[in-house]
């Protein structure tokens, strides 16, 4: 009976799911969705799945487990979009049910409600509806499987080594998808507590060894990203103080949004932090106090006290104190918290349950369960909406932040694309307004003005996002040494060029070439744009160099090829 219940409600999960994220199946791809599964070479190439595991040829993080689930399902539906949604979300049902057997073994109260609370609650949408996401539900997937065979490995002695080792492994496949499994440790010890399990010296052995293995792969991304890869676009970095200020707020916005997730945002407003403002230090203070206040009771109330640790541990690695591409737009998101808020949807659930059990309203349980899961049900599935196409995700950011830098930009990329050049501009501008250090808008402003043929009004644009870009080098950034490669930053250099060529200044136009084929070796457009203007100025030695070059590094560069005939040609 045990068994076949179990059965059924997981039937009953998995057909849940797939109706609440039923807008999403068919949905196309959008943003990263490009770098990562639609223009990434390493899902085609030949020896692509090598390339994934031992080069440094990720378009991204070094995910090399994600990159090769991504490379699987390209053979199998190519860029038909219902199939990699399908998988995220039978990922993500499969998590669930996880969940619910990690608290059925925990002997938590409400260990099934739990589990459709965290199946169904709004703010799982991004990790669910995104197809780039997949690292996020898969990472998951086998971290979960990792802490139940560890919970489980000192059961039965015969097959304590069996499960050990398979733990480790499930380990290993989570940190592949996702470096943020790292906290997997925490888990270990935090579930060990609450099961009242006292840990020997063997298991804070393995713990450790665990923790070491973790703690190489956060120190191996962090290397990866700053030193040997090198990220595209610049990171924030905050100051100690300031760190502290986004850590202690999110936590609040986190719990916020999990208890009232109303609205729920792509890319939420950026917070004002600014370690003068005395005001801002509430949030700090009301994390100590809060801190303090559980502490005192932590023998009142162990089981609440290991949740809500379970939360913020989980959520550190991405509250602040590291880096974030996303932080130059926001500092929160709603897919950090994917696993985190299993902690205290438990909590919550366990509360609930505990409440009508023990009041003699038992018999509104099942109502009650009825209308919070239809309402967080239908909450995601109006959500999933949003992430039909880009535009319609564009669209739901602006409408519920307007002052989104990040949404103005590239709906007026889409809006350049659709021969709206007007209206583009003006989301350009509205862009760079709410944010002056907007190095992408300015750039994409530069391009649409210059195909208005407003070329001073080009070259200005360009020349902020050249600015910026610069004011905004990492101290590792060194051009001639090549130590990290700004494709952007190159393109805006050749853009700029192009402009000043047009604006007849051939020698102004020929140093930003140079600038941007220093920056980026392998730009086989200024090395041909470089060498037009070179055979301009009748260089022509200099021209079929360029000319070649451009060649080398894109064999197919018909332009190039053409330019090159006819200097060669030529009598």
């Amino acid at each position: 009976m045990r068994r076949k219940s179990g059965i059924l409600f997981s039937i009953f999960l998995l057909a849940t799911v797939f109706l609440v994220y039923s807008p999403a199946l068919t949905g196309k791809f959008i943003w990263d969705d490009n770098t990562y599964v639609l223009n990434n070479q390493l899902l085609t190439a030949p020896d692509g799945l090598k390339r994934i595991w031992f080069s440094l040829d990720s378009p991204s993080q070094y995910f090399p487990l994600t990159y090769t689930v991504f490379r699987i399902e390209r053979d199998l539906w190519g860029l038909q979009t219902t199939g990699y949604h399908a998988v995220n979300i039978l990922l993500h049902t499969a998590n669930a049910i996880l969940i619910w057997q990690l608290l059925i073994g925990l002997s938590a109260p409400g260990a099934e409600l739990a589990a459709v609370i965290w199946a169904l609650h709004p703010v799982q949408v991004e990790s669910v509806a995104w197809i780039s996401e997949l690292k996020n539900v898969l990472s998951t997937f086998f971290y979960l499987l990792a802490l139940l065979l560890w919970l489980d490995s000192d059961v039965e002695p015969n097959t304590s080594s069996y499960r050990l080792s398979g733990s480790f492994l499930m380990y290993l496949l989570a940190l592949s998808a996702k470096t943020t499994a790292c906290t997997l440790p925490i888990a270990m010890v935090i579930c060990s507590w609450i099961k009242g399990k006292k840990l020997t010296f063997q298991k804070w052995l393995e713990v450790g060894f665990f923790m070491m293995v973790g703690m190489f792969a956060g120190f191996f991304c962090i290397w990866w990203e700053n030193w040997a890869h090198g990220p595209s676009e610049y990171y924030v970095h905050l100051s100690v103080l300031e760190s502290f200020l986004v850590a202690s707020k999110a936590l609040w916005f986190y719990i916020f949004k999990l208890l009232f997730p109303l609205p729920i945002i792509f890319s939420y407003p950026k917070w004002n932090i600014n370690p003068h403002v005395v005001s801002q230090y509430s949030w700090p203070i009301l994390c100590l106090g809060t801190g303090i206040f559980l502490w005192l009771n932590r023998y009142r109330w162990p089981k609440i006290v290991l949740a809500i640790l379970f939360f913020v541990l989980t959520l550190s690695p991405l509250l602040g104190f590291i880096p974030l591409y996303t932080f130059r737009y926001t500092y929160v998101a709603d897919h950090y918290q994917y696993l985190a808020c299993a902690g205290p949807i438990a909590l919550f659930a366990a509360c609930l349950t505990k409440y009508f059990n023990s009041n003699k309203v038992k018999s509104f349980f099942p109502f009650v369960c009825a209308i919070l899961i239809g309402m967080l049900g239908f909450l995601s599935w109006r959500q999933a909406h949003a992430y039909r196409n880009i535009e319609d995700l564009w669209q739901d950011t602006l409408r519920k932040n307007p002052n989104s830098s990040l949404a103005h930009n590239n709906w007026g990329i889409i809006l350049a694309k659709n021969n709206k050049p007007t209206k583009a501009i003006t989301e350009f501008e509205q862009a760079i307004k709410n944010n002056p250090d907007d190095e992408e808008a300015y750039y994409n402003l530069g391009v649409v003005l210059a195909g208005q043929n407003d070329l001073s009004g080009a070259a200005s644009a360009l020349q902020h996002a050249i600015n910026i870009y610069k004011k905004e080098l990492p101290p590792t950034y060194k051009i001639e040494g090549h130590l990290m490669v700004d494709t952007a930053f190159s393109r805006a250099y050749n853009h700029l060029g192009i402009v000043l060529a047009e604006e007849n200044t051939p020698s102004k136009a020929i140093a930003a070439f140079k600038q941007s084929i220093k920056i980026d070796p392998d730009n086989a457009e200024a090395c041909n744009n470089l060498g037009t203007a070179w055979a301009q100025q009748g260089n022509s030695l200099g021209a079929i160099v360029e000319f070649k070059e451009a060649l080398k590094i894109n064999p197919a560069y018909m332009l190039a090829r053409h330019n090159l005939n006819v200097l060669t040609n030529s009598p």
